[in-house]
């Protein structure tokens, strides 16, 4: 059905694109029919108030004062939270679903402490976004759900509640700077006569810095839980938590699970149950175990099929050329097409399909499955999962083509044929079992094909490669940066702020 177009003089289009801005659907990137991101709203809100901040500071025009610019300078501030903290409860609606038994229990209990809400709680609770104002209910609804979902939540919880403790107390539902006196005509902000914009500004920037690395954190940790395997309580992170927990009882003398078992249960309120399966996912995982000592071998490849691979890519493409070229820094050549002939290309094609050929015979299709799901993972993020699903998919293809027999075994030549055309097939799938902890078999590779000082290997080594551990790390490391900025941030208000 046509949406009848509204426009007027004051909004419209205008023949000079550049000034145009898309709204509503056009350029949002969502679902027909589903609302723009929040996160376009709070974006524009939270920039207009740093740069209102700038006029002010700098202006000298009379109604650029700051006397007059600190009402939409705090409203839109203050719009933007709220519009982050909504955007914040829908992240958590859509995690809620893979923990349903936890929130569940958590409703339950709410129920037995207080029967009179039986019938009326749900696990996880609806806001109506267009009728919720208030900061502290909904940050209230946060506090509590959030650590119930995720225990990463709570680092962003103790960085945010003074921030949004500050502004909820000032200003709890939107009103106090769009209007100068609430509905019975008492008038707002007696009580706080004096709001110093360069002290705003610098509390602000921390407060956005904080809710922008909480956007990207929730978004990661939607993709993160749709393949993660997790159990009832615990999340990927915990599970690498756990890990680390495990390795510091491996030198104990005890078997680190019997050892680490009442201190892990204890930190996590986790059961018997619970606790065996996070030792049978840690152990398992090729992505994480390595953090208990560990080393992994593939499921169906080892040395000698993974050098069969590779003596067969060197007939085609020269492994000496290889180590050469990727050993010395790149640079910027020009290819000379004289020397280049179409004997010379029907010779290396006929090698090339020759070389394939063996491979269909002598590599199982498990293997060639998993050299080449080995080489996709490279380009994924670093969750076992994903190796898993690869390699089950390409054992199905396959798997197809060998039931069909010969009608079909062009497809299984031309699924091998795909990836051996990769210029980047060593390094990926050589990496990608890096990033799987199956390192002394790729340093047995790198030794016999004198790989060491390729620069990509070199990397690898040297950890700038992302592994499974990257994203914990990362998320470790940037919660202490935005606690030292905020600490930071709070001394120098400290020495900005008039006295009493």
């Amino acid at each position: 059905m046509a949406i009848e177009r509204k426009e007027n003089d004051t909004f419209s289009g205008g023949l000079n694109c550049q000034f145009n801005a898309t709204v509503g659907h056009n350029g949002s990137g969502t679902a027909e029919g589903e609302p723009r991101s929040n996160i376009d709203y709070v974006n524009g809100f939270s920039s207009a108030t740093l740069k209102l901040i700038d006029v002010a500071i700098e202006s000298q025009e009379v109604y650029l004062s700051l006397d007059y610019l600190i009402y939409p300078i705090c409203f839109n501030m203050r719009h933007a939270v709220e519009l982050q903290l909504k955007k914040v409860w829908k992240d958590l609606e859509d995690l809620s679903v893979y923990r349903q038994v936890v929130l569940t229990d958590h409703r339950d209990e709410k129920i037995r402490l207080d029967p009179s809400k039986r019938g009326k709680l749900e696990p996880f609770p609806a806001i109506e976004e267009a009728s919720t104002h208030d900061l502290s209910k909904i940050w209230a609804l946060i506090e509590e759900y959030a650590p119930l979902i995720d225990r990463r939540f709570v680092k962003f919880i103790e960085l945010l509640t003074p921030f949004i403790s500050d502004i909820a107390a000032i200003d709890p539902t939107g009103q106090t700077f769009r209007y100068p006196a609430c509905n019975t005509s008492q008038v707002h902000l007696v009580d706080t006569p004096i709001i110093n914009i360069k002290i705003l500004k610098v509390r602000f920037t921390n407060l956005i810095e904080i809710l922008r690395y909480l956007e990207d954190t929730s978004e990661q940790m939607k993709y993160e839980y749709s393949w993660a395997t997790i159990t009832k309580n615990l999340s990927h992170y915990d599970l690498i938590q756990c890990a680390h927990h495990f390795a510091s009882f491996i030198d104990c003398g005890t078997p680190y699970p019997i050892a680490a078992k009442e201190s892990t249960q204890s930190t996590y309120s986790i059961g018997s149950n619970e606790y065996s399966k996070v030792v049978k996912i840690v152990s398992k995982n090729k992505a994480i175990n390595n953090v208990i000592g560990n080393d992994n071998l593939p499921d169906y490849l080892d040395f000698d099929s993974i050098c069969t691979l590779l003596d067969q890519l060197d007939k085609v493409y020269s492994i000496d050329e290889y180590r050469e070229q990727h050993t010395k820094e790149p640079t910027w050549s020009v290819f000379d097409f004289s020397s280049f002939s179409g004997e010379d290309m029907i010779k290396e094609m006929t090698i090339k399909r020759d070389a394939i050929k063996d491979l269909s015979t002598t590599l199982s299709k498990e293997q060639i499955a998993e050299i080449f799901a080995l080489y996709e993972f490279y380009k994924q993020h670093c969750y076992f999962e994903i190796f898993q699903k690869l390699l089950e998919e390409n054992i199905g293809e396959l798997t197809s083509y060998k039931k069909k027999e010969q009608e079909q075994e062009q497809d299984y030549i031309d699924f091998i044929y795909h990836f051996f055309e990769k210029t980047n097939l060593l390094k990926n799938m050589l990496s990608s079992m890096y990033m799987l902890n199956m390192k002394v078999l790729v340093n047995q590779i790198v030794e016999k094909y004198q790989l060491s000082e390729v620069r990509w290997y070199k990397k690898l080594i040297s950890g700038v490669i992302k592994d499974g551990l990257s994203e914990y790390c990362q998320f470790n490391s940037k919660i202490e940066k935005l606690n030292e900025i905020t600490n930071e941030c709070r001394a120098a208000i400290k020495v900005m702020r008039l006295p009493g």
